[in-house]
């Protein structure tokens, strides 16, 4: 990937808003350099910053001068998603310094260029996600794992990392059933792994202790409730968390 260098001035113009797709859907050029060496006055800032809060692509600045940003190029930088800039000159919030701009932009070039599109869509949420609640934001880092899912460069991902080893058998039940009176307590007992559902246990097992509720002969069914030993998945439950299950009628 060759570098899509623009000036604040050819940004503020529309440089970086040309069609991301080419005619056979492949994405061209994800990623635009802005140079931040050039000058620029504050109404071509103002139009810059404009057109960068609607990027198509991923916007990176990049600053060689030694010397602090002006007002106006400090403001177009906060506009894109990162700033690359010299130790000395880098002392802004919306600046990360590097000992060498130009290797430090060549790197994330690559990487860009190595996953273009987790690249993309990692901005894309980083975008989305700053101003949003942290629940709401995790909703959509999970819709933009989720989108990646399909991609060839997570195909990659998975042939290059290889086959994952299978974790050790657990020393213990992975659901814990007891019954209390008309009552069915059905506890997850995986702590050591989050209570992570795999297609042998927990899951099987919950399935199982729920068909024996099903079973239950010629009364109506108990109320159930189940809860969980340590957190569960990547979820805030806790071991005295308690979640009603659906009640069923008489078996006919």
């Amino acid at each position: 990937m060759g570098l899509f260098v623009v000036t604040p001035a050819a940004l503020a113009d529309g440089a970086a808003d040309l069609p991301l797709l080419t005619d056979d859907a492949a994405v061209d050029e994800p990623l635009v350099v802005v140079d931040l060496d050039a000058d620029v006055d504050a109404a071509t800032a103002a139009r810059a910053v404009y057109r960068a809060r609607t990027p198509v692509r991923l916007l990176v600045g990049l600053r060689t001068r030694p010397e602090p940003l002006t007002p106006e190029q400090l403001a177009v930088a906060a506009a894109l998603d990162t700033t690359v800039a010299p130790l000395g000159s880098a002392s802004q919030t919306p600046v990360v310094a590097a000992p060498d701009p130009v290797s430090a932009l060549d790197d994330l070039v690559g990487a860009v260029a190595d996953q273009e599109h987790a690249a993309m869509v990692l901005a894309h949420v980083l975008r989305a996600s700053e101003t949003l609640s942290v629940p709401e934001a995790l909703d959509v880092e999970s819709l933009g794992y989720s989108t990646l899912l399909g991609t060839p460069g997570f195909r990659r991902w998975i042939v290059g990392r290889g086959p994952r080893p299978l974790p050790p058998p657990s020393p213990q039940q992975p659901v814990l059933v007891d019954r209390d009176g008309d009552r069915l307590h059905i506890t997850l007992n995986r702590p050591e792994r989050r209570n992570a559902a795999t297609r042998t246990a927990p899951r099987s097992a919950t399935v199982s202790s729920r068909r024996c509720a099903s079973r239950w002969p010629m009364t109506p069914l108990p109320p159930s409730c189940s809860t969980a030993r340590a957190r569960c998945f990547r979820r805030a439950a806790t071991s005295t968390s308690s979640v009603p299950l659906p009640t069923w009628g008489p078996r006919t």
